[in-house]
């Protein structure tokens, strides 16, 4: 009987194969997200995040494929081996039930010959019975009659026994053939369930899987790339891009002149006012404040104009 564990296979393949799924799916979702960016966000940052999204999605695709052959694998030696052990068991209870019809068709034989034997025997002793009543003459005539009817029935019985000899041959022979038929079915299963072990092995330990190939990779220097929907201002926060940008109003100082953000992505927006507006008294020395203006602010929300003042 082939050993092994067919429901154990079957769920290991059904294992990889889920696994394999989600590594596809992995894949697909790197990919999704890195094609989504690509028309909004452009440049170097944009360019090195596609790439390392593709190796990534073809590392999972690679190990997705991995896993569905070992599933394939797995899942072809349980459906052989479970064929191979349901053999197994049909050819043990066939040999059983056969070898026992050989121990019977052999007790036959051997009654069969036993009885031929005897009735050998018994037609010898009638033909000497009869040829002693014969050499007495007419005294040995009842004993020559009662000698012929003993011949005669060893005869009889001889003829029949060597029937049920030549039957229980026949059916011996029949029998062994069953015997060594199913033998034969057992011996080929188990070796079907060998062939396809060393099938799985054959295709399971070539397989590998390795880390992502981002160790060591060359990383040439990158100028920053906002994402999409910022803008860089040299020197100064990235802030939020603005579309279509039209003139303020300033304070009490009058109207400025639109100008752009130093970013290359600006757009033009209105002048800086120079009365004590929201964030007048951050850069007004008459205010009271008379300090270093600062690098930069964050532009108070819902307030319009540029940002950061001049």
């Amino acid at each position: 009987m082939a050993p092994g564990d067919p429901g154990s296979l079957q769920a290991a393949s059904i294992q990889f194969g889920g696994l394999a799924d989600g590594l596809d799916l992995h894949a697909t979702t790197i990919t999704g997200t890195a094609l989504s960016l690509v028309p909004a966000w452009q440049g170097q940052g944009s360019a090195a995040y596609e790439n390392v999204s593709t190796v990534m999605a073809q590392h999972f695709h690679t190990a997705a494929d991995q896993s569905r052959i070992a599933a394939g694998a797995l899942g072809e030696y349980a459906t052989e081996l479970e064929r191979c052990q349901g053999e197994g068991v049909l050819c043990s209870q066939e040999a059983e039930l056969w070898l026992e019809q050989v121990s019977l068709e052999k007790g036959k034989l051997a009654a069969a010959q036993k009885a031929v034997g005897l009735a050998q025997a018994e037609i010898s002793a009638a033909r000497a019975d009869l040829l002693t009543a014969q050499l007495a003459g007419p005294a040995g005539a009842g004993a020559a009659s009662v000698a012929t009817g003993s011949l005669e029935g060893a005869q009889a019985a001889l003829s029949t026994a060597q029937n049920d000899e030549r039957a229980a041959r026949v059916a011996l022979t029949h029998a062994e053939d069953e015997l060594e038929h199913w033998r034969a079915r057992g011996r080929q299963a188990f070796s079907d369930a060998q062939s396809a072990a060393s099938r799985a092995s054959g295709r399971l330990e070539p397989l590998s899987l390795e880390a992502p190939p981002l160790v060591g990779m060359p990383v040439s220097p990158l100028s920053p790339t906002p994402p999409p929907g910022l803008i860089s201002v040299p020197g100064r926060i990235i802030l939020p891009a603005k579309k279509g940008g039209k003139g303020g109003k300033g304070g009490k100082g009058g109207k400025g002149q639109p100008e752009r953000d130093g970013g290359p992505r600006g757009t033009p927006h209105g002048p800086s006012g120079t009365g004590k507006s929201g964030w007048g008294k951050h850069t007004d020395p008459r205010a009271g404040n008379a300090k270093k203006r600062p690098a930069y602010r964050i532009r108070p929300k819902g307030r319009p104009g540029p940002w950061p003042p001049k």
